[in-house]
This record gives C-alpha cells, structure tokens and sequence, in this order.
C-alpha cells in the first residue's frame, strides 16, 4: 500500500482498511497506519493533528502573533514570500505547543487588488488585537497566537518595486513553484475557518471612503463566516473592529464584537447567496460553492453532536434546521436548549429529526414552547420510535443568571479555554 498516497483520501483509506482486514495482511503495520491516518482525516476538523499537517506540508502557514507585534515593523503587512523563518510556526512548535497556543483565522475585505491592506488600516487592528490577546490572565491565557492571513500564509504575487505602497502596482507574478505551493495551501484553506478549536477575527470594518463591497457583501469573508459558524462554539466568532484600536482589555473586545451564529446552510441554499455575493475574480465563486459544499458534508454530514444552545434562534431558524437535518447522518444527539422556538418550530424539527436513524436524543428545554403542545410534540417522536426519555422540553433547573454557552467576559475566556482543552 502507498500510504502517502491515502492520507487525505477518506474513501481510499476506508476501501484501504477494510480490504487489509478482509486480507490479514502480512504487513499489519501498513493496515494500522491506514487505520491511523482515516481516524485523523474523520476527526480533522474537531482534533488538531491534520491541521498541523497541513502546516507541515509548508503550502499554508501559521504566523506567530508575538514576532508580528515586535518584529514586523513596517506597519504593513509582508507577503508569506517575503517574511523570514522565525514569523512562522513549525509543525513541530504547534505540535508540541498546541495546547498553549491559540490558533486564529482572520476573515477581512481585501482593500486593494494588489495589497491587501494598503494603508495599514488592518495591520494596526490586528497587531492590537494580538496584544491584548497575549495580556489575558487566567482562563484563556495563552503563550503565543498562531495566524492564519491569506496574504501573509499563502504565496503571493508581489507589488512593482517602484509602485506607490498606497496604491500599488502588481509586480512579478507567482513562479510556478510558488503557484503549486498557493493552489494546495489554498485547497486546505476551509480548515483553520472550519475547525471548532480555532478563534475567529472578523475585520468587518471597511474604510468609508473606499468603493468596494461591504464585509457582508463579499464573497470570500460569507464563506469565511458561513464555515466558521458550522460547529463552533459563538464565544469564538469575534468581530476586531476600529474600537479595538481604543481597548485595553480582551475581555472588552469580546464582549462588544461576539458574532451571532447562523444555522449552517444547506450546500444549495450558499450556492444561492453566494451568487448574491461580490468576488474581485469571478472564477471563484466555483471554488468556495464547492468547499464549501465540501465542508459541510464533512462537518455536519459526520458531526455526532451538534450543539446550538443560547443563540436566539426562532422559528425562522427552525425552518433552516429542517433542512440542514436530512444531510446528518450521523448525529447522535441535537442540543436546542435556551432558544427562542415555539411549539411550531419544535413541531417541524422533531418531525424532520425523527428520520435520522442514529438520532438518540434532542434537548428543546428553555425554549417558547406551550405547554398544551407538550403531549403532541412527545407523540411526534415516539411515533418515530424514539424514546420519550430522550427528549427535553419544558424548563431546566437552571438558575436566571447562570453562565451559558454564550457567556460574556471572563466567562467567554473561561469557555473558549474549556473547550480547547477537551478538544486536544
């Protein structure tokens, strides 16, 4: 068997595993590996290994947030070409320092078509971020932020030597080598949006003065936000705008920019609002309709549980999560707790989760729903040959004032260190 051949491929690995079995190999290291390198594919966007391979790889790279605050004193953002070996986490350092070391994605507007970030106006943002980030004590305290940065992270082509620095010129194109290396690391880029053990930064201001599409207007900041709301946790979808530049404290800057999380979209529904959405080259709206598909067959299509408790969602949203629900084929358990659902909204999900064969349980409780349809709801699921011991509904014994899993402040910091640990 040519492993290095299968690490990536879940299928191939599968058909490799259980051929192997099937055969009794001789070679039952080789059949081991393969059960190895399927078990960090399946569980690549909830454990840390595969994404470390990927930055093994040296295609996409991580950024240490300590070298570009004390280092990088241009004030503007370098292409990953031009920056030196100490700017970037190893395999080895993340490996060894995962635990310690918060990995963040930056999702932003590209200001210009040559530079990102022109005038600094993001650079400033970040690298303050950054700090007060690397400041917090206690939970959620970190050594070292590593930062994913499509222009600092992927090859690029670089600026005309004698063109203006505030609105540059393209200069020298990628090499071929460098195009090969920008293609596979770009090919890996849903990864560090997607994973649930990531942060991600939203930049979401754009500087009135320019002409361009908005944060939510672009195409590549949705399908940053849309993969990233798959199945992490909201505590971890923060927005770093302007007022970051005046904050001392990141407990302040999680408090004011926390995201609200959206249910994931079915691949057909992103296909609809990305064609809504305004790209620099039109040709990747092909690209992220199918990573993103990709994504989220991978992620809610494997997820065993999904958990969407304290968000706000109503019966608009319900109808979201009816759909999303028949690509779940694995789910286990689907938590719903603290939302805003009324007996109607239950009604169309448990009537959609009621044909999920591997579903064991649903938690509706702290929702709106009324009491007099507490009797048709339970019949709804037991007609579906689930038990009525493994649904929740009604009012939990939680105290008003208890922390959630939308917590603000310290207790943001608290979760987000929580559940890193029991995800590494």
């Amino acid at each position: 068997m040519r492993i290095s051949l299968l690490k990536k491929d879940v299928k191939a690995l599968k058909r490799a595993v259980k051929r192997g079995e099937g055969l009794r190999l001789k070679h039952r290291h080789e059949l081991q590996d393969c059960k190895r390198w399927l078990a960090i594919q399946e569980e690549k966007y909830t454990e840390t290994e595969a994404f470390i391979q990927i930055v093994e790889e040296g295609c996409l790279k991580m950024v240490r947030g300590s070298w570009l605050v004390t280092e990088c004193r241009d004030n503007r953002f370098r292409r990953q070409q031009d920056l030196p070996d100490e700017a970037f986490f190893s395999a080895e350092d993340l490996r060894s320092g995962h635990r310690v070391t918060a990995i963040i994605a930056i999702s932003y507007c590209w200001l210009h078509a040559v530079h990102p970030d022109p005038s600094g106006a993001h650079f400033r943002v970040i690298c303050r971020a950054v700090k007060l980030r690397l400041q917090v004590k206690g939970p959620g305290k970190v050594q070292d932020v590593a930062l994913f940065f499509d222009y600092c992270s992927l090859a690029q082509h670089a600026e005309h030597e004698q063109g203006d620095m505030l609105n540059p010129v393209l200069g020298v194109l990628r090499t071929d080598t460098e195009q090969k290396s920008f293609s596979k690391g770009l090919g890996s880029v849903n990864i560090p949006y997607a994973h649930q053990a990531t942060e991600v930064w939203m930049v979401r201001y754009v500087p009135r003065l320019l002409t361009r599409a908005s944060y939510e207007n672009s195409g590549w900041t949705t399908f940053e936000k849309s993969i990233s709301s798959l199945i992490k946790d909201a505590t971890k979808l923060v927005d770093i705008g302007e007022s970051c530049l005046t904050s001392t404290d990141w407990v302040h800057v999680c408090e004011q920019g926390l995201v609200g999380r959206m249910p994931p979209q079915t691949p057909d529904n992103f296909a609809s609002t990305i064609a809504t959405k305004t790209f620099t080259n039109g040709s990747d709206v092909k690209f992220v309709t199918a990573k993103y598909k990709e994504t989220f067959i991978d992620v809610v299509g494997g997820s065993r549980n999904l958990w969407f408790v304290n968000l706000k969602w109503g019966d608009s949203q319900a109808a979201d999560i009816v759909e999303m629900l028949p690509f779940c084929e694995h789910l286990e358990q689907l938590f719903l707790s603290e939302n805003e659902f009324t007996s109607t909204g239950a009604m169309s999900i448990l009537q959609a989760a009621g044909k999920i064969d591997t579903l064991r349980s649903v938690d509706l409780s702290d929702n709106h729903i009324e009491p007099t349809a507490t009797g048709d709801i339970i019949a709804e699921w037991e007609k579906a040959g689930k038990q009525k011991k493994q649904l929740r509904l009604g009012q939990s014994r939680q105290q008003p004032g208890a922390v959630t899993t939308d917590a603000r402040g310290a207790d943001t910091l608290a979760l987000q260190a929580v559940t890193l640990a029991t995800l590494v």
